[in-house]
C-alpha cells in the first residue's frame, strides 16, 4: 500500500512535505522518519533516472545536490570532483536507502 501511494504521488509530482504528512497521518510512515527517509523511498523505483539539480554544499564531508520533481537533496559519491555551490549539475541516481535516509548521485555525463 506504501510503495503504491508513493508511486501515484511521484506520477502526480505531489509535493513531497505533503506525501510524509499523509504517509504519517495513516500510520504507513514510522514516525522517527522525515523527510529524507521518505524521498528516498520515493525515489527508489527511480534508480538509473537523470535528474537537473543545483549542488547545495561541497566540503570535506561530501558534495550535496538538490534536484526537483521530485524535491530532495542527496550526495553526489561519483564525479563531484571540481563542482562548487551554485553549480547546476545533471546527475543519475545510483542508490537509496530509505532506513537511513540517504540518497546517492554520479554526476551525469556534462553539465546542465
Amino acid at each position: 500500500m506504501l510503495a503504491a501511494m508513493l508511486a501515484t504521488a511521484s506520477q502526480a509530482r505531489a509535493p513531497l512535505p505533503a506525501v510524509v504528512a499523509a504517509g504519517l497521518a495513516i500510520g504507513l510512515l514510522p514516525p522517527a522518519w522525515g523527510a529524507p527517509s521518505a524521498a528516498a523511498l520515493l525515489l527508489a523505483p527511480r534508480i538509473g533516472q537523470q535528474f537537473d539539480g543545483i549542488v547545495t554544499g561541497a566540503s570535506d564531508k561530501g558534495t550535496w545536490v538538490r534536484i526537483t520533481g521530485p524535491a530532495a537533496e542527496g550526495r553526489i559519491v561519483r564525479g563531484f570532483e571540481g563542482l562548487r555551490v551554485g553549480d547546476r549539475v545533471r546527475v543519475q541516481l545510483l542508490h537509496t536507502d530509505a532506513a537511513r535516509g540517504f540518497i546517492d548521485f554520479a554526476l551525469a555525463k556534462g553539465r546542465s
